[in-house]
């Protein structure tokens, strides 16, 4: 079976747009394990998708988490 992949959206899609970067998804125990690293991995990041916490925001329960590592990759990867 395929693994399934997903994009970048709201706040992260328009946070790599804005920058020109295209991103890669990783998985979330990738991610939390960069961000949780002594070595200071992210050089941008990382950031949360707060989509869906606002008063009149629609239901978001597929919220992204991502940033830029030093060597100037964007990642990206889901919280739920």
């Amino acid at each position: 079976m395929a693994k399934l992949t997903t994009s970048p959206r709201h706040t992260c899609e328009a946070w790599f747009a804005k920058r020109g970067i295209v991103p890669r998804q990783l998985s979330i125990v990738v991610f939390n394990r960069l961000a949780k690293s002594d070595m200071g991995m992210f050089r941008d990041g990382p950031y949360e998708d707060l989509y869906g916490d606002g008063r009149y925001d629609g239901y978001n329960p597929n919220r992204q988490v991502w940033g830029v590592l030093k060597d100037g990759a964007g990642i990206f990867a889901e919280l739920t």
